[in-house]
């Protein structure tokens, strides 16, 4: 049950914010004020310092970096913010449910 309740936080939750903060409210903006290619950039690195906080791993806050930039330009391309929220959800499904199996609810057993 832990990780059904850690799914539904994750992928329903907190993927759409952090898509809709770093994408709809700082790249959208920038892209109109400087180069898109800049904006891109900026909203990429914004996003892997906020896994150096919650990720004590070089190799994820590399692999941010790369999916900031994936999910950045899907939005440019697609002109939808659906795109990249879709492209993170299966990034971190992948990565969370499949390889680290990381549950933050702990189990309790039921009585």
């Amino acid at each position: 049950m832990g990780l059904i309740k850690t799914c539904i936080l994750i992928y329903f939750i907190e993927l759409p914010a952090e898509e809709l903060l770093y994408r709809g409210i700082l790249l959208i903006p920038l892209v109109h004020i400087i180069n898109p290619i800049i904006a891109v950039f900026i909203s990429s690195i914004l996003l892997s310092l906020l896994h150096i906080r919650t990720w004590n791993n070089k190799f994820i806050w590399i692999g941010s970096f790369f999916l900031g930039i994936t999910c950045a330009t899907s939005i440019l391309i697609s002109k939808s913010i659906w795109t990249a929220i879709i492209i993170h959800d299966l990034n971190d499904f992948a990565y969370i449910t499949l390889v680290n199996r990381r549950n933050i609810f702990p189990y309790q057993k039921l009585e």
